[in-house]
């Protein structure tokens, strides 16, 4: 199936970030401590810019990218290989 594909090309790093995000929204503070990561700039580098790239996550107010009060939740895209994960 078409979401079996996606989760062949989904890195474990972003299943645990889809796992961790589930069907809330958090701050990337929150998602870094969430997932146990100390480094914010590796944990950007690494788990929140390609879960973005890849449609797998959003945000919550893309109209202001940079705000403090940011928070990420899954896309449809991610909350189908959410539900793959679970089932």
């Amino acid at each position: 199936t078409p979401v079996e594909e996606q989760l062949g090309e989904v890195s474990p790093a972003l299943l645990k970030l889809i796992e961790a995000i589930g069907n809330n929204w958090y701050s990337a503070k929150e998602l870094r401590e969430r997932m146990g990561f100390k480094s914010k700039s590796s944990f950007i580098k690494n788990y929140l810019n390609p879960a973005q790239s890849t449609g797998i996550i959003q945000l919550e107010d893309s109209e202001n990218p940079q705000s403090p009060n940011q928070r990420y939740g899954l896309t449809e895209k991610g909350k189908q290989i959410l539900n793959q994960i679970e089932s």
